[in-house]
């Protein structure tokens, strides 16, 4: 009798262990999910502002294009351009 009870008693032990285990696994389920859902929303947040970079440049290039060309054509750089160039520029810096 004395046996059988010390069984029991370890094997209620044993599964106290394994119902803690469980639900400890659920928790890194739980958390795991949250980070992946994290990243997914950063890497959408860095393709946003790869996108903005871009367009950017763009536009900064089209700007300083039409300064040059204006240069060139003896004018210099009317005004609207120059300070396009300017605000493009600190985007990119």
């Amino acid at each position: 009798m004395e046996r059988s009870d010390r069984l029991l008693k370890e094997l209620h032990e044993k599964e106290d262990v394994i119902a803690e285990l469980k639900e400890n696994s659920r928790k890194e389920r739980d958390r795991i999910g949250v980070l992946y859902k994290k990243v997914g929303t950063l890497q959408e947040e860095v393709e946003r502002l790869k996108e903005l970079l871009r367009s950017t440049k763009k536009h900064l290039s089209i700007y300083e294009r039409k300064a040059a060309s204006a240069e060139k054509r003896g004018k210099g750089p009317d005004k609207k351009s120059t300070q396009s160039c300017k605000r493009a520029a600190e985007y990119t810096h």
